[in-house]
């Protein structure tokens, strides 16, 4: 029995370590092409080109002068008046309207 499972093993052993499946044979450009299309990050890599464009956009926008506005106006109803007139004085009434 032991030396039918030797033989069994010494005839299938040489196949298994030295048979080929036809031709395995792959050039340095296949295994390139097979290693950046199997590669996990290269599924990113649109993805990491956009958010790099997006970011320089971001920076070179700073440089360009930036605009900005603010305005205030008010309207009082009562203004402050001097309840006195003075001879040879004459004080202006202020305007109810303020801007700035």
């Amino acid at each position: 029995m032991k030396t039918r499972i030797l033989i069994t093993i010494g005839l299938f052993l040489p196949a298994l370590v030295f048979g080929r499946q036809g031709d395995s044979t792959l050039s340095l450009q296949e295994v390139y092409d097979e290693v950046q299309s199997n590669y996990p990050v290269s599924e990113k890599q649109d993805l990491q080109q956009k958010i790099t464009a997006l970011k320089d956009q971001i920076a070179r926008s700073g440089i360009f002068p930036e605009i900005s506005l603010h305005a205030d106006a008010t309207y009082q109803s009562e203004v402050t008046t001097l309840p006195f007139s003075n001879p040879g004085i004459t004080t202006p009434e202020l305007s109810k309207d303020h801007y700035s």
